[in-house]
């Protein structure tokens, strides 16, 4: 024991090491989908959508927005090559949202100009006229000449049918206080001396009323995963009737204004679902429910013999920022709504804000742009009410969203003769 060069080591213990089990963040992933009545959540139990003949009208924003700085046209403007312009053809419109209308607003404009060889166009180029873009009206310019170069080059439409303007702000700017606001005065705004040119898009085709009128698809990716690239919307059988893309994080709450999307309660039936997908550096994640729906369309109304009626939507020409005044135009359509209201018609006359400014405000203005449609209409039955901002048409990010959502829409129902 008292040797130096010995060394004792004690025998040694095994242990067995039990793996835990792989966690499958996949499973922990909630989706679903929530109706939204009066600015509240609830479980959506079941969608109901319902077919009525129908006109609709939808209104023309004649601005076109650009980044900070620039004066290249963004990428949501649906831009042709000269040869798509030969197979553009407005009835491809009329199953569209407004804003994807809007998008097509360069394409609208050029096709109804070569049909109006009479008619000249007027593009005043506009800038926020603070920071960079200070009193900078060679910036407006070349955003105009944008507009110029694409309607030329691409429509060809002769150049001297073509005035460019430039100036700082807009004649009537958005509030350039607020970052929206600066956003909204980064413009170029399209006028004609024929009306026909920004006219509003008019077609005779089925409404579809979805009940609730809003829904959110609510999910908790964002909690367990970094996201690259995600997908929401519905499917039925392997056709693909909807979908909503984006990238980096998903908006754990997707609002859907249901009777601004045609598309959706046009093509969902018995067996849809919806789903949400999502992908990672590594992995791909699907999940889908099926949708609870009851949908009724004319012709099971007409076997049925049940009462039916024909509602027409007319969306005014969009208001200015804080204002409630009817312009001309909008005047020329509620006599063109005037002409299609029958003794038996009931009208209903609805306000809408953006998202700028406090709630009673806004609440306030959307009453006011209804009221000043409501005193020209001519019915014996007509309800004028005010939304706000409790109620957004569309979304507030952009300045085509808010512009959208400052409007009136008149809802005309008749019931149909059997």
């Amino acid at each position: 024991m008292t040797r130096v060069d010995t060394i004792f080591q004690p025998a040694m213990k095994i242990v067995e090491v039990k793996l835990l089990p792989k966690i499958n963040y996949a499973d922990s992933v909630k989706f679903n989908i929530t109706s939204i009545v009066d600015d509240k959540e609830i479980p959506l139990d079941t969608l109901n959508i319902e077919e009525f003949r129908s006109t609709d009208m939808k209104p023309l924003l004649n601005y076109i927005f650009f980044d900070d700085g620039s004066s290249r046209l963004p990428d949501r403007y649906k831009q042709f090559i000269p040869s798509e312009t030969k197979i553009f053809n407005m009835n491809s419109l009329y199953k569209l949202s407004s804003l994807e209308t809007y998008y097509q607003m360069l394409n609208i404009v050029g096709s109804r100009m070569l049909s109006n060889p009479n008619a000249k166009l007027t593009l005043t180029g506009c800038n926020s006229d603070i920071g960079d873009e200070k009193n900078s009206i060679e910036l407006s310019k070349e955003r105009a000449n944008t507009i110029n170069n694409y309607l030329v080059n691409i429509w060809d439409i002769n150049p001297d049918r073509i005035v460019i303007k430039s100036r700082n702000l807009p004649q009537n700017p958005s509030n350039n206080n607020d970052t929206a606001g600066i956003a909204e005065n980064r413009r170029v705004e399209i006028t004609s001396d024929s009306p026909e040119i920004l006219s509003p898009i008019i077609s005779n085709d089925i409404y579809y009323k979805s009940v609730p009128a809003q829904i959110s698809m609510n999910n908790n990716a964002n909690k367990y995963f970094k996201i690259n690239e995600w997908m929401i919307g519905f499917v039925l059988k392997s056709d693909t009737i909807k979908c909503f893309r984006g990238t980096d994080s998903i908006p754990s709450k997707f609002p859907i204004n249901l009777n601004e999307e045609k598309s959706i309660l046009s093509g969902i039936g018995k067996g849809t679902k919806y789903f949400i997908q999502f992908s990672t550096d590594s992995e791909s994640v699907k999940k889908e429910s099926p949708l609870n729906l009851n949908k009724i369309t004319i012709n099971a109304k007409k076997l049925e013999k049940k009462t039916d009626k024909k509602i027409d939507n007319y969306r005014l020409i969009l208001f200015d920022f804080n204002k409630s005044t009817l312009s001309p135009e909008n005047k020329n359509i509620i006599n063109y709504i005037n002409e299609n209201i029958s003794d038996k018609s009931k009208v209903f006359v609805d306000g809408y804000a953006d998202i700028i400014g406090n709630e009673e405000y806004n609440l306030n203005l959307s009453k006011a742009r209804a009221k000043s449609v409501a005193d020209i209409i001519k019915s014996k039955e007509i309800i004028n009410t005010g939304m706000g901002k409790s109620v957004l048409l569309f979304d507030n990010n952009l300045p085509e969203g808010r512009f959208y959502c400052r409007t009136v829409e008149v809802r005309v129902e008749t019931p149909v003769e059997r």
